[in-house]
């Protein structure tokens, strides 16, 4: 496929192995489950280590008894390895006969420059111009280890590449899948179903090609309808009648409850529900703020509240990255980053970092709507509040779809003074936009947890702050149970909703006036009509209707007007604006 080989020529050199083989004696070959630092101990002179194929997975080869002696010994240690089906022993010292042969056979070849990279099983890694033009490599090919977890390794230094396994079965996919280097979400695709699979290979290749597809591969749509295609009747649907009716009884006692539950709700003064904040008790943390080996990110706060819990964390033996707000993205240092909040190629940037160097996160701390001081006037705190809550989250959720991450994830929103619980004096309305990334990002990927943990800040290294940080990591390391939550003193907040009547309001409590003048924006909507006859009919007002879309004919707005003709003058209004 690289050009090193002509067609022909390796065709012919296989064969002429294959002679080659079955001229020596015969020998056996062993699957063993080790890690390959500890094989070298258990080989002896006359076995060789034929393949690493993965991270503990190892075949040995060499005489026959020599290998079955090898496979009792492991079995007495309670390791258990297992026999391949082969006739000789492959990539050991045994072939070392013919080599020469061999390397004469390959001198008589034209050998050229690979035309395209690809790896070598000799050293797990790409093969170069010299080595593939060297008939000695092709007999180190020939005899020494094959080095394919080295060649995964490789190939997963880059998690975007997709890994198709070409021939029959999933051998190769399963050691691939296994490799504790390959990304998360990294695409490994067998082509081929097993030769002892009866299902039929072109539905399994087919299968195999949507696949590579949905992971951006470029398809050749002409190539794969170049072939003659034919139409299939999918079959009928079956019309299955399926009874769920309910045969007459006596539940007169259920519609009587029935129909004075929905009598409840048919008056308009029902519909209402206030919210309102019910005592809860906290989830708790036993032993720690998370389980051993976990991996935390912290978007890191200006107030050191973040940075306290990231302490905290690695205290406890917790793998922490950091994240600042900064212009743009850099990398500040080992697992630290800078990024601006509103830049959606930041957060993109942050999230190919983690996956390229392993450090998928398990549970984020989003801190950046944490603070006390506010700069600048309250509109300009509450647009920078929107940037930093509702762009943030929306671009860290994006990221890590565009990224194909399908491991658990934990997202811990955190703020101070969003809500009022107990008659707090100062609130922060910027902040309440990131309620919506918080209840909308779990709805778009399921393997996304979130919930908005709302706190007022104690003074920092207090004892009230020290039991607020247990509190926070006892929330995300307990799998954030409640969406919304706010800390209060001792207290732990869950939002709820209570029914609540509300009955006409009497004339001295709206806040018109008779005679009045009012703008109404949209007024010439269906909302915008209805509040112009009110303020019209009740209050005589003096009303300026400003709407988009130019004014409809004269028939469909007349009568309404000839109705307040008599009281008011918003018919002349009307007029002169349309004037």
């Amino acid at each position: 496929l690289a050009g090193v080989f002509s067609l022909p020529d390796a065709l012919a050199l296989v064969a002429a192995r294959g002679r080659l083989m079955q001229e020596l004696p015969g020998g056996a070959m062993l699957s063993v489950p080790l890690p390959e630092e500890e094989a070298e101990g258990w080989l002896g002179p006359h076995l060789s280590l034929a393949a690493v194929n993965a991270p503990g997975r190892l075949v040995v080869s060499g005489p026959e008894d020599a290998v079955e002696a090898l496979r009792l010994r492991l079995e007495e240690k309670g390791i258990a390895a297992r026999r391949l089906h082969t006739s000789h022993a492959f990539h050991s010292a045994m072939m070392e006969p013919i080599l020469g042969p061999f390397v004469r056979r390959i001198s008589a070849l034209e050998l050229r420059p690979p035309q395209i990279p690809y790896l070598s099983n000799v050293t797990g890694t790409w093969i170069t111009a010299a080595q593939a033009t060297d008939p000695g490599y092709w007999a180190q090919h020939l005899r020494q280890t094959v080095r394919f977890a080295d060649g995964i390794r490789e190939l997963c230094a880059e998690p975007d590449r997709l890994l198709l396994e070409v021939g029959p079965g999933n051998t190769l996919t399963t050691l691939a899948q296994r490799h504790p280097e390959r990304a998360p979400g990294q695409a490994v695709i067998a082509s081929l179903p097993h030769a002892q699979d009866r299902q039929s290979a072109l539905p399994f290749a087919l299968r195999a090609l949507g696949q590579l597809w949905l992971h951006g591969a470029t398809i050749d749509r002409a190539g794969l309808c170049s072939a003659e295609r034919r139409r299939v009747s999918l079959p009928t649907y079956p019309f299955e009648g399926e009874r769920f009716w309910i045969d007459p009884g006596d539940f007169s006692g259920v519609a009587t409850a029935l129909g004075a539950a929905s009598a409840k709700r048919q008056e308009i003064d029902d519909w209402f529900y206030l919210p309102c904040w019910k005592p809860s008790l906290p989830p708790e943390l036993a032993g720690g703020p998370a389980a051993p080996g976990s991996r935390w990110l912290v978007f890191l706060d200006g107030d050191g509240l973040g940075r306290r819990l990231a302490k905290r964390l690695e205290e406890a033996g917790r793998s922490v990255t950091r994240v600042e707000a900064g212009e743009r993205f850099a990398r500040l240092g080992d697992r630290s980053y800078a990024v601006a909040p509103g830049r959606r190629e930041d957060h993109d940037a942050l999230l190919k970092e983690l996956v390229a160097g392993g450090e998928i996160p398990e549970v984020v701390l989003h801190l950046w709507n944490v603070g006390r001081e506010r700069d600048g006037d309250a509109m300009q705190a509450a647009l920078a509040d929107e940037v930093r809550g509702f762009w943030s989250l929306l671009y860290l959720a994006q990221a890590c779809g565009k990224q194909n991450l399908k491991t658990p994830l934990r997202l811990a929103i955190i703020s101070n003074n969003l809500h009022r619980v107990a008659g707090e004096g100062v609130l922060y309305p910027g902040k309440a936009t990131l309620l919506g990334p918080s209840r909308i990002i779990p709805q778009e990927y399921p393997h996304i947890r979130c919930a908005s943990v709302d706190v007022l800040l104690p003074a920092p290294g207090s004892p009230a702050e020290l039991e607020l940080i247990e509190r926070l990591l006892a929330e995300a390391a307990g799998g954030l149970p409640d969406p919304i939550v706010a800390y209060r003193d001792q207290g732990r907040f869950l939002l709820g909703y209570e029914s609540v009547r509300v009955g006409p309001a009497p004339p001295e409590r709206l806040r018109f006036r008779t005679g009045g003048t009012y703008l109404i924006t949209g007024g010439l909507g269906g909302l915008g009509l209805t509040f112009a006859d009110f303020l019209a009919r009740d209050f005589q007002g003096r009303l300026a209707l400003l709407g988009l879309s130019p004014l409809p004919p004269r028939e469909e707005w007349a009568d309404w007007l000839a109705r307040h003709d008599e009281r008011n003058r918003v018919s002349e209004k009307i007029r002169k604006v349309q004037e």
